[in-house]
């Protein structure tokens, strides 16, 4: 199959909610073919995020049936955990899987900040599933390499954003609400969650009515999202 092909038929997958061949078909894109275009990142990303966001929710769904029945049998309770693990190695395998891509080939092929700071994003996300993933008895050791390089991943994406990008490029505000997220939901640090999504948000609003019509809605649609976390945010602290 040629490049075009392939993109047409990951366009298809994603339409008839076929996750994992997208994935498979963008996958074999971004093998022969490099550097991306913006539209083949964009589908890259949602084919990731459509799969693992698929398992992520089944692991919740499980875990909450878990917590929240009390009055589940052995065999009940038993079939729920192997579920859960099974699931569990699923997802975790597929992150490695992203991660070692991004590391060993998507990074080194971007060939502009746009690019970079968008793989350091998915990078960093994909870190966070792992982490989401981790019980505590599987020891502080591994959970805080995991943190480290999710925290290292953002953070590189964070500091090119701001000297390449421009403070409402919509991969800027994306990298700056997941970024929040991460402080808030696994460092624990509300304030400095507050903190990056509120300057995110005051930076972009000052110059939001220069950009053009489709960046216009996709930069509004994240300022949304990081006013709103900030306010949640705000009333949990």
């Amino acid at each position: 199959m040629d490049r075009e092909e392939l993109v047409f038929r990951a366009k298809m997958a994603e339409r008839i909610e076929s996750h994992k061949e997208m994935v498979m078909l963008m996958n074999s894109l971004a093998e022969r073919f490099s550097p991306l275009t913006v539209e083949e990142m964009n589908l890259l990303s949602v084919a990731y995020k459509n799969y693992s966001g698929t398992q992520r929710a089944a692991f919740q769904r499980l875990h909450a049936t878990e917590q929240q029945q009390a009055d589940l049998s052995d065999m009940q309770r038993r079939v729920l955990q192997d579920m859960k693990r099974k699931v569990k190695e699923e997802l975790t395998d597929f992150c490695m899987e992203v991660e070692e891509r991004i590391e060993s080939s998507l990074l080194p092929a971007a060939d502009s900040p746009e690019a970079k700071v968008f793989f350091f994003k998915m990078r960093g996300d994909f870190f966070r599933y792992i982490i989401e993933l981790m019980s505590s008895e599987e020891g502080d050791v591994q959970k805080q390499k995991y943190t480290e390089a999710a925290l290292l991943a953002y953070k590189s994406g964070h500091d090119l954003s701001a000297k390449a990008l421009p403070t409402t490029h919509p991969i800027r505000l994306a990298l700056e609400l997941n970024f929040s997220v991460f402080y808030f939901e696994i460092l624990r640090s509300p304030d400095r969650a507050i903190e990056t999504a509120q300057l995110a948000f005051s930076q972009a609003c000052d110059a939001i009515e220069h950009l053009s019509d489709q960046s216009y809605k996709d930069s509004v649609a994240i300022l949304r999202f990081l006013r709103e976390n900030v306010q949640r945010w705000e009333n949990e602290s």
